[in-house]
């Protein structure tokens, strides 16, 4: 319709190795609050928010910019593939559900 407004959306999204590096991360296992439920909610303000805060970006703008920085490369090589790309699926989930579910 005519009233909505009108805006372009990223096609680019995380790929699955993104998310295998990022479930392995100190910050998801180690440093994770002990007793706080790993809900997507959770996940995205004790993780997510704090690594983009500083840049004001999202996780994909952040990752293409360490990319071309070249920081990331060693980790690309060893999944054998790049961490953002063009979206291929949609995954769509609740904030309040376990964030392994979605990964699953």
């Amino acid at each position: 319709p005519s009233f909505l407004p009108s805006f372009t959306m990223s096609k680019l999204g995380v790929s699955a190795a993104y998310l295998r590096e990022f479930v392995a991360s100190p910050a998801f296992t180690t440093e994770w609050p002990p007793d706080t439920p790993k809900t997507t909610n959770n996940v995205k303000e004790l993780i997510v928010m704090e690594q983009t805060k500083a840049r004001q970006c999202s996780t994909v703008t952040l990752l293409q910019e360490e990319r071309e920085r070249g920081w990331l490369q060693w980790l690309r090589s060893w999944w054998q593939g790049d961490l953002v790309g063009e979206a291929n699926v949609f995954v769509s989930h609740a904030w309040s559900y376990d964030f392994m579910d979605v990964v699953h």
